[in-house]
């Protein structure tokens, strides 16, 4: 089914229809909606609403079914009632999603990308840097917190592979960064283990060669009041506010300063997660 809307006029509702592909293209005026259809592909061809478009209940095949946009504007273009994430392929190319309305709607992240040999990776990359960003803008409009965030994290992850170390090492080492210790501000697990690992690490280091607190490692002569204090001592030490150790060397005071300073960041990035789903 092919609708040019260039040759089409008026208020059009379209109910209950099984069909293979609909294809929408043109400049549409029309006030449009399907409403409980069963289709393989929905296909934007060139398409630009200057109308209103409504699509509920869109049903799939399960096998093969593709939502592609082409060259089109998707402006008061509401999608209701669907599960997108069904999908085999979400493919977007040269198009405006950030007005895009979705309504109870579950989403798939993974957006593809027509194969073509005249577009170079660097220009596939920023198809789908600016594909994410415009659904980040959708969901931003629509208060849509965590799926804003999901779309800024694929975002961030497509950004930081357009950039190469020669040309701009500083703004990849961030962006590397951010994706190691929380996944863009994603993953809860992550930023923890970041946190209590890395803070670990550096404890260790302090007893081991410095003798903390007159705390030792061993494994023959441990004892839990020794488990205990040092478990204290530690938990103490990931606080950034702690008192400087005292009676303390040069070295003990490099380590102690790498411990305020990355324990600083990575309590930011667990703060950053957990406040994922609370509202704006």
């Amino acid at each position: 089914m092919i609708f040019n809307f260039d040759r089409v006029s008026g208020n059009i509702q379209i109910d209950l229809i099984n069909i293979e592909r609909i294809l929408l293209g043109g400049i549409n005026k029309t006030n449009i909606s399907f409403n409980d259809i069963a289709t393989k592909e929905l296909v934007f061809h060139r398409f630009f609403n200057t109308g209103y478009l409504t699509i509920d209940w869109w049903k799939r095949n399960l096998n093969n079914s593709c939502l592609k946009v082409e060259n089109s504007n998707l402006k008061n273009v509401e999608i209701t009632n669907s599960d997108l994430h069904e999908l085999d392929k979400f493919i977007v190319s040269a198009s405006n999603l950030s007005e895009l309305v979705l309504n109870n709607c579950t989403l798939k992240y993974d957006l593809d990308h027509e194969e073509d040999t005249h577009i170079s990776e660097l220009d596939k990359f920023r198809i789908a840097k600016d594909a994410y960003r415009q659904l980040k803008i959708a969901m931003s409009r629509q208060s849509d917190k965590v799926n804003e965030l999901k779309f800024h994290s694929m975002e961030m992850h497509t950004y930081s592979k357009m950039l190469s170390w020669n040309e701009h090492f500083w703004t990849k080492l961030l962006l590397v960064y951010d994706k190691i210790t929380s996944d863009f501000g994603q993953d809860l697990k992550r930023a923890l283990a970041c946190l209590f690992g890395l803070h670990l690490f550096l404890y260790l280091i302090l007893i081991g060669f410095f003798d903390l607190n007159g705390i030792t490692l061993s494994i023959a002569n441990a004892e839990w009041k020794y488990f205990w204090k040092a478990f204290g001592d530690y938990l103490n030490l990931i606080l950034p506010t702690h008192k400087f150790l005292d009676n303390a060397d040069g070295k003990v005071y490099i380590i102690d300063f790498l411990m305020r300073f990355f324990s600083s960041l990575l309590i930011y990035n667990v703060i950053r997660v957990a406040r994922r789903f609370a509202a704006k």
